[in-house]
């Protein structure tokens, strides 16, 4: 019940114009979320919710792009997907992958080398999922303050 009452309330925030950073000055219409502003809800709400609004990696956008559209974690070229994630942004407190699971991560990152194609396919898909869930997680900790929602 209160996680709809939060989607409701996330997708009842006005529509602004912000600029897609995609090489240039796109501007396009979007919702932009204070999560400062839900301190009410619970970190399990925000989640739940959080997994309403975005469905899947394949929705996730955590990083600038220069090519012209959105690239989700899925598309992003795994060098890129590695800087994004462990790259503190400029107004956060934490990178989406922190000291605590970054040894994890850069197994995944050297399993991606792996001779057998599906060890690292697998790797490259592990790899994906981990920064999907952490980008939530830190979400709904407070631990990433912002996000947009177009």
């Amino acid at each position: 019940m209160k996680t709809s009452e939060l989607v409701s309330a996330w997708d009842g925030l006005p529509e602004d114009p912000c600029i897609a950073y995609f090489g240039g000055d796109l501007v396009i219409r979007g919702r932009r979320v204070d999560l400062s502003h839900f301190r009410q809800y619970t970190e399990s709400e925000r989640l739940d919710a959080l997994h309403s609004l975005v469905s899947g990696k394949d929705y996730l956008v955590i990083a600038p792009s220069a090519c012209g559209s959105f690239v989700p974690i899925t598309q992003m070229e795994p060098d890129l997907l590695f800087a994004a994630a462990t790259s503190k942004a400029k107004m956060e407190s934490l990178p989406i992958i922190d000291a605590e699971i970054l040894p994890v991560f850069n197994e995944f990152i050297s399993l991606m080398s792996d001779s057998d194609p599906l060890v690292a396919s697998q790797a490259l898909e592990d790899l994906q999922d981990m920064v999907f869930d952490q980008t939530l997680r830190k979400l709904s900790k407070f631990q990433l303050s912002i996000f947009s929602t177009f």
